[in-house]
């Protein structure tokens, strides 16, 4: 994924740790004037002066509407947006389709079982314990605790629940957060209205959040039906998914659809002032993907599918959409989306959005491409940072450095290679990591070194596609290596099939990938061979340690090969394998370096 830094590609979820900082609160009580009629479910209420709907990520079950405090009251850069959100839930036990949209994404073991009602969706992510965070402690909200609220209009009877509570930050303090949640029962379904803001901003909504409540109406004859969007006419879309992007447009968005019809941009027009960058950006995508993605990479079959591009007014509402922190884009394959923001401050698409935009164009297109897979993250994040170096000019696109990598990559190579502590198996934070290491790290590895490990990578790309071509006896050497991965890892996936889901058993004797291809390229020499008191070779049979780490014995828990879920596992280390034998690591890494001491 792409950061400004194009940082690490984290799944954005609710209740993550806060960072430290203190948010400076503006004076008065916030105004509850707007009113949000739903076109899917009829209901409306009442929410805040001056905040916005924020469009909901496809694949949510229960949430059906958010809405964003636009203008940051109270907060700073290092606080959460105060935010509004509606759930909306059968408790009777019966079966709702899904209202917003994409492919639902299968259920694997581990996933906690879905909410029993409004309460329990609301406040889980805090109240239970969190695998990805042991230092986590639960907060204790006590359900019985509640105030009688009931609304104008309807007389609806509702419960109205308010926590007060004190969150861990980063820095091992601690940040005052309050939440309120409004429930509303009828027929067997739930509707609940959950705000959470810091602390300290309480004064200012506490009471206007018991306007909302009580604004609230079950069943609003104002509120329309949802739109049919004749963009979407032709488009190669199932009508129950055209159906669920058209609810997923909310006030202040609109669509525009690719000349080739490859893809849907959805964006925020900003007062209309933001038609003719959608339109650009629809075009562009278009031209990269036909110029240069399918050129360099060759689709295994024709690309059917049908992606999302969304674009964000700016920085704020791609977070509150739920945008990573530190983040200016991403690739979803779960979801099909890709999103960034518009980081223009004019009407005039600018250098740094287009970087996104390209970057992650690739990661998209790549998926597609090889068949539901993702590459190493030196091949997937190098190669989405060597096209966000692209420039279109009238009707043409070029690669250059990427700016946003050049100045990191030389700071790095300066430090000299980073230092690997054997005792605690943990890698220096100075410096860049060993060429033959850094194409074996895990996600997971290349995101913990994230800002250097992009810009080596996008480097080591850059190096293969426009140095190496230049010199006779290093293409002759390494010119192949781009190559061979792809074209590796596209005919391992066309064997298994290109389902991202498909579980696929791994463990000797399965297919090909257990058996011996010839020299491993990560192995170090073999030792002479010695001789024991009887004139015979010794036994030169592996222990059981070194055969789980074939790839590189030297360096036992520190590159292990990228893991991307089971079923692809095998296949990405072939594709590694296949594409760097031969190779002399020294004299490929001598090279890299000393074409950047050039720069």
């Amino acid at each position: 994924m792409t950061t400004r830094r194009i940082a690490t590609v984290l799944l954005a979820c609710a209740g993550v740790l806060l960072l430290v900082g203190t948010p400076v609160a503006e004076a008065g009580r916030a105004k509850v004037t707007e009113r949000h009629r739903d076109p899917n479910h009829k209901f409306s209420f009442k929410y805040f002066q001056d905040w916005k709907p924020i469009p909901l990520q496809p694949n949510e079950r229960d949430l059906v509407c958010k809405f964003g405090d636009v203008k940051g009251k109270g907060r700073n850069r290092n606080v959460q947006d105060p935010t509004l959100v509606v759930h909306r839930m059968r408790v009777d036990g019966k079966e709702e389709e899904v209202v917003t949209g994409g492919p639902q994404m299968p259920r694997f073991r581990g996933q906690r079982n879905p909410a029993k009602d409004i309460w329990e969706k609301a406040f889980r992510t805090w109240t239970e314990p969190r695998p990805y965070q042991p230092n986590f402690k639960p907060l204790k909200f006590d359900r019985k605790e509640f105030k009688k609220v009931k609304t104008k209009k309807e007389k609806l009877e509702g419960k109205l629940y308010r926590y007060d509570a004190e969150l861990p930050t980063w820095g091992g303090r601690t940040m005052e957060m309050y939440f309120a949640l409004a429930v509303f029962e009828k027929d067997g379904i739930q509707i609940g209205i959950f705000f959470t803001c810091p602390g300290v901003l309480k004064k200012d909504f506490e009471k206007p959040f018991e306007s909302v409540a009580k604004s609230f109406v079950w069943f609003d004859s104002k509120a329309e039906d949802v739109e049919t969007r004749s963009e979407l006419d032709g488009v190669n879309i199932t009508a129950k998914r055209r159906r669920e992007i058209e609810k997923g447009i909310v006030a202040g968005w609109d669509v525009v659809v690719s000349p080739k019809k490859n893809y849907i941009v959805l964006y925020n027009t900003k007062k209309n002032t933001n038609h003719k960058l959608a339109k650009e950006i629809a075009k562009r995508i278009e031209k990269i993907r036909e110029q240069i993605y399918e050129v360099q990479f060759p689709p295994s079959k024709p690309i059917t599918a049908v992606s999302i591009v969304r674009v964000c007014a700016d920085a704020r509402e791609y977070h509150q959409y739920g945008g990573p922190g530190g983040s200016a884009g991403y690739w979803s394959p779960g979801t099909e989306e890709l999103v960034f923001y518009d980081a223009s401050r004019s009407k005039k698409i600018d250098d740094d959005t287009v970087s996104v935009l390209y970057h992650e164009a690739f990661h998209q297109y790549i998926f597609y491409s090889v068949g539901s897979v993702s590459p190493h993250s030196w091949f997937n994040e190098g190669h989405g940072d060597y096209y966000a170096g692209a420039k279109y000019n009238r009707g043409k696109f070029t690669i250059g450095p990427f700016r946003w990598r050049v100045g990191v990559v030389r700071k790095v190579v300066s430090e000299g290679p980073r230092e690997y502590d054997a005792d605690s198996k943990t890698w220096g934070r100075k410096g860049y990591t060993p060429i033959k290491h850094l194409v074996q790290f895990t996600q997971g590895e290349y995101y913990s070194y994230s800002g250097p490990s992009y810009a080596q990578g996008w480097s080591l790309i850059f190096f293969l596609r426009e140095i190496v071509p230049k010199n006779k006896k290093w293409n002759a050497k390494w010119g192949h290596i781009l190559d061979t991965y792809f074209d590796v890892l596209k005919a391992e996936v066309a064997k298994r099939g290109d389902s991202p889901w498909r579980r696929v058993p791994m463990g000797p004797g399965n297919d090909e990938d257990e058996k011996d291809d010839g020299d491993d390229p990560f192995a170090e020499p073999d030792p002479p061979e010695e001789k024991d008191g009887k004139g015979k070779k010794g036994d030169k049979k592996k222990d059981a340690d070194d055969e789980e780490d074939e790839l590189d014995p030297e360096t036992r828990g520190v590159a292990r090969p990228a893991t991307y879920g089971s079923p692809n596992q095998a296949m990405l280390t072939k594709a590694l394998k296949k594409a760097f034998t031969g190779i002399d690591w020294d004299e490929f890494e001598q090279a890299w370096l000393k074409h950047h001491a050039g720069r």
